[in-house]
């Protein structure tokens, strides 16, 4: 036998025992008795109550609405005395049934019945139900319990797909005759229509019980449902931001002030079913196993995730992944910066998963070779044309814009566009992972905003141009958190394989309608891919990563390893993603691509020298460029005028050509060595055989013309091939 007769997952019924005649139930004069639960409600009817059941306190409505199910149609509600037993334990703070049963009375009250409630005795060890009472203790002391009758109070109520409000009103009573008794009656108003449907789903807060909010739903009039976490902050003044979100996207409210007024009341006072929970969070990304999207979650969580940013989604989806493969992942093959780009996109959220830190790609060349169309590319992984940032925002909005793109890709256009003196600052942040602090009004330290993510760049100058164009000096650190690629590959602008079509225009448009048309999927499925296969992840990202590194050169500076580390990742991202089947590439582009787009770095850069010994060569060389016959008097000829000078020149005994350098030590130190290391300066030109240094000193003693013996930097000629 089963143990209800209800059979589970056939919607909300009401249990009436098969004792009680449908004749009672349409006699409102009867008082009628409702329970929770059909055995109570049975061995009521034994015991001589007209008394039927409900399967739960919150399963008397409409899922999604206040509105009594179709069962209480079948009962005369109108003018009858309901007694409403609730198990003892419906008051229990931590269970909140309160507002369950509370509801349930309003309900009932519209109808036009009079609720009371009868209150069990309660005890912390063991609730107790109606059937419990009259099995201990029998009909005769149940009688004795005094039901509490229910007021009549203002309610908000969602019916017929519109969220209500009744108010109340109290009417004079008359006799038979019409004349006044003296008496009055409360009853309810004519019900206004505050809005659409708006239900509260549950309470949302972060992991630190900070950031609270409520978890709302609605259909717009296409019937498409929104979930909003609406930030309860946003309720702070009129709430006008609320609004401003609900009426955009879909939702009806009602224009008179005093009605918008309640609805404020209605989102910050109504409970969700149950209570229920959810946690919340400002940030996509990665949050335990499961991964946050403005749209939704992926991934399995202990508790319901909720996305509560303030902000619109930065991702979305169009056409298929099917149709991405066959335009876009098509293309790619051959193509080792369009590839670079998608792989880049695929990076972002690996990079919790496997430990790795945060960086850039920036694709530099002269205009109309393609470069925005590449970050169209990469962007297509998540979203639209729309999912293209630019450069020209301040620090501040950079920070948010950051913030939303959380374990997502990046991507900014036009680096030209950003103030130089900033550009190099936002690349450091943007690396770094986190924004500013800051104080409050208080003066205490708010939360600074974090984020992980690869950002993707394009500009007809690199960074290191824009900075030095601003007359500041770009640091090891800037080159290394921002790579410069060379756009153009020396065939077919940013491309080197046009796949059928007529020139470099022609395939860009062709990107450019393709990613308008197909995009989102791939991310999407990427990201499902890693949830549920993450202990295999790392394990495939490494040996990929292993192999790359291979092939690099052990003895390299740090911080070549440090960016072939990064091309390594952008690699094994890709392979994944092909080994995940979506995207349609050979097993090895990616790798191939990668390795192409490392080698142009390299070169670009010239050559595999630390970024510091090239700065300390390049300024040194610069003066001696700059200098050598103006402010070197000739050692033949020293009694020669000299403005300002620095030194003296000889010519070199490997050729006649070519010039040593005697340099005056204050000169050396202030004006060569000016914002340089000049220990390191001087060490780096020692091993270079360009400073020939004095016995015990970096500076020789040598007897210079006019001068006798002096002190000074004795630079040879292979300054000018270093």
């Amino acid at each position: 036998r089963r143990k209800y007769h209800q059979k589970s997952g056939k919607g909300n019924r009401l249990y009436i025992p098969a004792i009680i005649d449908k004749k009672i139930l349409k006699n409102s004069r009867i008082r009628l008795y409702i329970t929770e639960g059909e055995k109570k409600s049975l061995c009521a009817s034994q015991a001589g109550f007209t008394c039927i059941g409900i399967t739960g306190l919150w399963n008397w409505k409409i899922k999604g609405t206040d509105e009594l199910i179709a069962d209480f149609d079948s009962i005369e509600l109108a003018g009858r005395e309901i007694v409403f037993i609730p198990d003892s334990d419906y008051r229990d703070k931590t269970k909140n049934l309160l507002q369950a049963v509370e509801r349930f009375a309003r309900a009932l009250q519209l109808r036009g019945a009079t609720v009371s409630i009868v209150n069990l005795p309660h005890s912390e060890e063991s609730k107790t139900g109606l059937d419990d009472f009259l099995v201990g203790y029998g009909a005769e002391p149940f009688n004795k319990i005094k039901p509490v009758k229910v007021e009549m109070e203002a309610c908000f109520r969602i019916e017929k797909g519109k969220l209500h409000y009744y108010d109340i009103t109290s009417v004079k009573l008359r006799d038979d005759e019409g004349k006044l008794t003296g008496e009055e009656e409360t009853v309810y108003k004519k019900p206004v229509v505050i809005a659409s449907a708006i239900q509260i789903l549950a309470y949302t807060r972060n992991g630190e019980q900070q950031n609270w909010g409520r978890l709302i739903q609605w259909d717009d009039k296409d019937n498409h449902i929104h979930q909003w976490a609406v930030p309860m902050e946003f309720f702070s003044g009129d709430a006008e931001a609320v609004r401003h979100y609900l009426l955009s996207h879909g939702c009806y409210i009602n224009p008179i002030h005093k009605f918008r007024s309640l609805l404020n009341i209605y989102l910050q006072t109504t409970n969700p079913d149950g209570n229920k929970r959810a946690r919340c969070t400002d940030r996509t990304g990665w949050h335990g196993d499961s991964f946050i999207l403005p749209t939704g979650r992926i991934g399995k969580n202990t508790e319901e995730l909720i996305y509560q940013g303030q902000s619109d989604a930065v991702t979305s989806l169009a056409g298929e992944l099917s149709d991405w493969q066959q335009s876009i992942g098509k293309w790619c093959i051959n193509n080792s910066r369009l590839t670079l780009a998608v792989c880049t996109a695929l990076t972002a959220p690996l990079l919790y998963p496997c430990n790795k830190e945060n960086g850039g790609i920036h694709f530099r060349g002269p205009s109309s070779i393609g470069k925005t169309t590449i970050l169209l590319a990469g962007s297509s992984v998540y979203g639209g044309h729309e999912y293209k940032q630019q450069w020209r925002a301040t620090v501040n909005g950079l920070e948010g814009i950051a913030t939303a793109h959380n374990d997502l890709l990046l991507v900014l256009d036009e680096l030209s566009e950003s103030d130089g003196k900033d550009a190099g600052a936002t690349a450091y942040m943007l690396a770094n992972g986190q924004g500013k602090g800051r104080a409050n009004r208080n003066g205490d330290s708010c939360r600074r905003k974090k984020w992980r993510t690869i950002f993707l760049s394009s500009g007809e100058i690199s960074l290191s141009d824009h900075i030095r164009a601003d007359g500041k000096k770009i640091k090891a650190g800037q080159e290394v958190r921002m790579v410069d690629i060379p756009a153009d590959t020396a065939k077919f602008g940013i491309f080197e394989d046009l796949h059928g079509h007529n020139d470099g225009a022609g395939f860009s448009r062709a990107i450019k309608d393709a990613t308008a048309q197909h995009h989102g999927h791939l991310g999407v499925s990427f990201i499902r891919m890693l949830a549920e296969n993450r202990d295999e992840v790392e394990t495939f990202v490494k040996r990929i990563t292993d192999e790359f590194m291979k092939a690099v050169d052990k003895g390299a500076d740090g911080q070549i390893m440090r960016v072939a580390t990064r091309f390594a990742l952008l690699a094994a991202a890709g392979e994944l993603a092909t080994s995940f089947d979506l995207t349609g590439w050979p097993k090895g582009w990616a790798v191939k691509a990668a390795a192409i787009c490392f080698g142009a770095w390299i070169e670009s850069r010239g050559g595999v020298m630390p970024h510091e010994e090239r700065e300390m060569l390049a300024q040194v060389r610069r003066f001696f460029e700059n200098h050598g016959t103006s402010r070197f008097a000739p050692w033949e000829q020293p009694d020669m005028t000299v403005i300002n000078r620095a030194g003296f020149r000889r010519k070199s005994t490997d050729s006649d050509d070519s010039f040593d350098y005697y340099v005056l030590t204050e000169t050396f130190r202030q004006e060569i060595c000016t914002g340089l290391d000049m220990s390191a300066t001087t060490r780096l030109l020692k091993n270079r055989g360009i400073l020939i240094p004095g016995k015990e000193r970096d500076a020789s003693t040598t007897r210079l013309p006019s001068m006798g013996p002096t002190k000074c930097y004795h630079i040879t000629s292979k300054i000018m091939e270093a």
